[in-house]
């Protein structure tokens, strides 16, 4: 999952770089919110893992997935923010619709790989 989450990252970073470039740096900043789950997904083993020194075993698949959902939660909220700056209400739902159920959706797959379900 780690391959996969730094392609997302990098995908997303070359697509804002050339928004940003044609001169539509509104969307840049719209579609960046979406790296944040797999970027926080990327940090949380080495933060688990410091955590980890200090708690008890079982601490660190909670911590990675703690650190997983806190990412998604503050790219949901950067992306409530940058919303406003929306006029139109039917682009505004479907920004959230789109990059809100990408943001959903990825937190989902991550912690079915993260957490043992069984």
């Amino acid at each position: 999952m780690t391959a996969e989450c730094a392609a997302i990252v990098v995908i997303i970073l070359l697509t804002a770089g050339i928004m940003a470039r044609e001169g539509k740096t509104g969307l840049a900043l719209a579609v960046l919110p979406m790296t944040l789950t797999p970027a926080f997904y990327l940090i949380s083993s080495f933060v688990a893992n410091f955590i980890n020194r200090w708690q008890e075993p079982d601490i660190y698949l909670v911590a990675r997935a703690a650190i997983v959902v806190g990412g998604s939660l503050l790219g949901c909220l950067i992306m409530g923010f940058l919303a406003t700056r929306l006029r139109n209400k039917t682009a505004r739902q479907v920004y959230f619709l789109l990059c809100g159920g990408f943001n959903l959706i990825l937190t989902v797959i991550i912690l079915v790989k993260i957490l043992p379900w069984g």
